[in-house]
């Protein structure tokens, strides 16, 4: 993984020094700006929104769960109150039973909890896609040359204000889907 990050860091220095080397040969400047991917992933409507519908849901399977868990420990509580007029083949039979809807519900749990995690992934995901299309267009209306996304993990340690572009991208992210929301409406 390291290796992997190292060869990444030496193609996209590799990449800046042949821009610049050209930049320079031709006489026109480089025109770079950032964004801070932070920012945007927390005040953009679409993140928010995902953000919404994730809780909501994850909200409601919860609730599923801890009413399975409530009607289980019914049942376990009834269990050790009739207990001692069973006989041992009934008692062993009915811990069987038991057993069997515990185990059910962990299932359960892990698979809601898996496809949350699944379908989270996914949506985030196509939010990436259609940010990177408009930071991709933004791009080439306002002629930059590169756009470098900054956040607490990338080579960017330090930018000047004036070439942050994170507030034009969020409201340019942010009139997109209000305009394709009015659109959604229309139809």
């Amino acid at each position: 993984m390291k290796s992997t990050l190292f060869q990444i860091s030496v193609v996209l220095i590799a990449i800046l020094l042949a821009l610049f080397l050209s930049r320079i040969f031709w006489h026109s400047p480089i025109k770079i700006a950032y964004v801070e991917v932070g920012i945007i992933m927390e005040k953009a409507t679409p993140m928010k929104i995902l953000k919404g519908e994730i809780e909501s849901i994850k909200k409601s399977d919860n609730s599923k769960i801890d009413s399975l868990v409530a009607q289980f420990e019914k049942e376990i509580k009834s269990f050790e109150k009739e207990r001692n007029s069973l006989s041992k083949k009934e008692v062993s039979l009915k811990e069987e039973i038991l057993r069997g809807k515990q185990e059910k519900i962990l299932k359960f749990q892990e698979w809601t909890t898996k496809n949350m995690n699944e379908e989270e992934k996914k949506r985030t995901q196509t939010i990436y896609n259609e940010l990177n299309d408009l930071i991709m267009e933004y791009a080439k209306k306002h002629s930059y040359d590169i756009i470098l996304g900054a956040n607490g993990t990338s080579n960017i340690l330090y930018g000047n204000d004036k070439i942050n572009i994170t507030e034009d991208i969020l409201l340019l992210i942010n009139n997109d889907y209000e305009s394709r929301q009015k659109a959604d409406r229309t139809e």
